[in-house]
């Protein structure tokens, strides 16, 4: 998951902040909100790789990034309150073991 504060307050620092998100849609990530943002990387490699990825993306000057993971099954444990109504259990399933042949 990557979630950020990018300041927008000038034209060059919108540009910066946008193509920041771009950047992690074009890498495979999904928005979860408006500033966070989640991948499913299978395996310990793949996380370590796309991490490394998303560090030199990070846009220099004031802000934050943060880089955190998580197990399938911890996202699955996720509890989404709406309206004040009862949580309810996330709503995307984890992805399926992969079966290998």
């Amino acid at each position: 998951m990557v979630g950020f504060d990018l300041p927008v307050r000038t034209s060059d620092e919108r540009k910066l902040a946008n193509r920041f998100r771009h950047n992690l849609q074009n890498l495979g990530f999904e928005r979860v909100q408006y500033s966070f943002y989640g991948f499913h990387a299978r395996t310990r490699e793949r996380l370590a790789t796309i991490e490394k990825v998303v560090e030199r993306l990070i846009p220099p000057g004031h802000g934050w990034v943060l880089i955190f993971e998580m197990t399938d099954r911890q996202f699955v444990d996720i509890r989404h309150y709406r309206g004040g109504e009862k949580p309810e259990k996330a709503p995307v399933e984890p992805p399926k073991q992969l079966v290998l042949f």
